[in-house]
């Protein structure tokens, strides 16, 4: 907006003609600053550009690590595929681990993946962490203590909501799926190779092209 602003500005006052590209490259600059990921989109109907607006992923303050969890069900499938994905600071690849896992449904799938990353960093010893998700109900089950989760999946609730008890330094977070974006790829690669369990230490190749834009984004930071 301030962008616009000015160039509007300088047009009533400077009498200057205003620069489409100009403008635009100011938004650009504005969004990687803001760690906002920009997409000109142009309509064959109008043949108008409009920029659409995707969170980045952010890295988490300094001593932290940031565990991204995703969760992958096909429909009428009670097989699911999870990914626990670390990063630091920097937004640089720690470990990941993959799995299938028997969920009722992609919220109780969601919510295995806390459990299972949560038991991951206690046994890791890991003090300061950031869990995050892009399912919004998991999340606010796990930050408000208002809402019951349905009886079937009461259980694995209270067990991650214990361990969060337990350690002070652990937060839990939502995020837009465009800021999950490397752990739903990967979830996506456990499902469809029926992955039971797989560490990796290094980023695959696969993945690598999604992880380095966040990496980044992270290091305009």
């Amino acid at each position: 907006m301030w962008a616009l602003w000015k160039h509007r500005c300088d047009s009533v006052f400077q009498h200057t003609n205003p620069n489409a590209l100009s403008i635009t490259r100011h938004i650009e600059q504005y969004f990687q600053w803001q760690h906002l990921e920009f997409k000109l989109v142009t309509t064959n109907a109008d043949s108008q550009r409009r920029a659409t607006i995707f969170p980045r992923w952010q890295p988490p303050p300094e001593g932290y690590f940031k565990i991204n969890i995703d969760a992958s069900m096909l429909p009428n499938c009670t097989i699911a595929g999870i990914v626990i994905l670390i990063r630091d600071p920097a937004g640089r690849f720690m470990e990941a681990m993959g799995l299938l896992q028997h969920a009722r449904n992609i919220t109780q799938a969601e919510a295995w993946g806390f459990l299972h990353a949560m038991q991951w960093a206690h046994r890791c010893q890991y003090k300061k962490v950031m869990f995050e998700n892009d399912n919004m109900h998991v999340v606010n089950l796990l930050k408000s203590q208002k809402l019951y989760p349905p009886w079937k999946d009461a259980c694995i609730i209270n067990r991650f909501v214990s361990l969060l008890v337990q350690n002070p330094y652990w937060s839990c977070l939502h995020a837009n799926r465009s800021c999950n974006k490397v752990a739903d790829e990967m979830t996506k690669y456990v499902r469809k190779n029926n992955l039971a369990r797989v560490l990796w230490f290094v980023c695959p190749s696969d993945f690598r092209t999604t992880l380095e834009a966040d990496y980044a984004c992270s290091s305009l930071s």
